[in-house]
């Protein structure tokens, strides 16, 4: 038995039984133990997928850990030919958890990147990317961190300055905490940082914790441009990544991650909070979606209806910021509340239903898994669980 509805918050304790009914919806129904490979979850509907998980499951990889966003997190103040003179930004101020900031100083522009956080990812597009100093250079397909005695013996002195004055802020934050982790070990812990390849062309993003499953596409090469400071764009910890030079594959995954279908998947395996659902993390990639084969006629319909929602999403955005004041008070803040990031992502949402997108999406989506799963014993199809015929 299920009883939903909502109870007057002045009358909730003291309320009858007889009235409270009147209230609520009250259904009978079946609890079932659902499975998918490992990982077990109660729910109101069936479904037992018995295969592995994504091909993509292990190439997806949480981003790096950039804290305290005020070390790194900058608004430039001015900027000459080789160097920027910068400052905490306005959004490490607000969003950031240390009350401490760094002072007005200059750096050299090649350690000027772009951050992207789950605060700039909407569904099929994004914000434009935090802008930060990061002391790191490209080595190959990987990312090496400069401290501050190598930035002194490189003679980048303007940089190994600003590391200096990050490193008393981080002795004053960790305090006398027994874990020694230096700032450039928390920076770069487990290799968030260093691992992310600075020649990727795209990076496919969704969120680690939300209500809603969010994916989109990064152009890296169109994000460099849009700013010319920025020298790569990197991966926060509140996002995981995948990065590819396939830009149909890339639309490919964004597509499936937008679905409602597998976002209704992953509810009940999410844990809830005051504002509902949360963590995400790999739940979505423990179905099966399968590898991008461009030979496979639903793959390719995918990738048509990912590069179609992400041009109309980028599209909308502008417009939907400005409808609700967003684009001001972005310019003010240097960033949205998570409460204004959740309407605009509703909004799109929306949008993209309107014009019958997501639903195409979602047909396909189900049409995947279900091809995944055809040689899975499992009890209830695909079709039963979203009620289609």
């Amino acid at each position: 038995m299920t009883i939903s509805g909502k109870l007057p918050e002045d009358k909730h304790r003291i309320l009858p039984l007889a009235e409270a009914r009147k209230l609520l919806k009250i259904e009978v129904g079946n609890l079932y133990l659902n499975s998918i490979v490992t990982r077990t979850w109660l729910d109101y509907k069936q479904v037992n997928i018995r295969v592995s998980r994504s091909y993509y499951y292990d190439l997806f990889k949480q981003g790096a850990t950039i804290v305290p966003q005020a070390c790194w997190f900058i608004d430039v103040v001015d900027e000459q030919q080789d160097f920027v003179v910068s400052q905490t930004s306005k959004r490490a101020e607000i969003r950031g958890k240390v009350s401490r900031k760094m002072p007005v100083l200059p750096v050299e522009k090649r350690f000027i990147y772009g951050i992207l956080t789950s605060a700039e990812v909407l569904p099929f597009c994004h914000l434009p990317p935090n802008i930060a100093m990061l002391p790191i250079v490209p080595e190959g397909s990987r990312y090496r961190i400069i401290r501050k005695e190598d930035a002194l013996r490189t003679g980048h002195t303007k940089l190994a300055q600003w590391l200096e004055e990050a490193e008393k802020i981080w002795s004053e934050v960790r305090g006398k905490k027994e874990e020694k982790m230096t700032i450039y070990e928390w920076l770069d812990y487990q290799r968030k940082l260093s691992i992310q390849n600075p020649g990727a062309k795209y990076k496919v993003v969704y969120l680690r914790s939300g209500t809603n499953l969010a994916a989109t596409v990064i152009d890296v090469e169109k994000t460099l441009k849009d700013n010319a400071l920025l020298n790569g764009v990197i991966a926060e910890s509140t996002l995981y990544h995948y990065e590819t030079d396939n830009i149909d594959e890339a639309y490919y995954l964004a597509a499936i991650l937008n679905s409602s279908v597998l976002d209704q998947l992953i509810k009940p395996m999410q844990s809830k909070g005051k504002f509902g659902e949360r963590d995400i993390h790999k739940k979505p990639l423990e179905f099966p979606i399968p590898r991008y084969d461009p030979n496979n006629e639903v793959h390719r319909k995918l990738v048509e209806l990912g590069r179609k929602a992400s041009e109309a999403a980028q599209h909308m955005l502008p417009q939907l910021l400005k409808e609700r004041g967003y684009d001001e008070r972005l310019r003010e803040r240097g960033a949205l509340t998570p409460q204004e990031v959740a309407a605009v992502r509703r909004d799109i949402r929306e949008r993209l239903k309107e014009e019958n997108i997501i639903t195409h999406i979602d047909d396909l989506v189900i049409e995947l898994l279900k091809t995944a799963t055809t040689r899975a014993i499992s009890s209830t199809t695909l079709d039963m669980y979203f009620k289609k015929t």
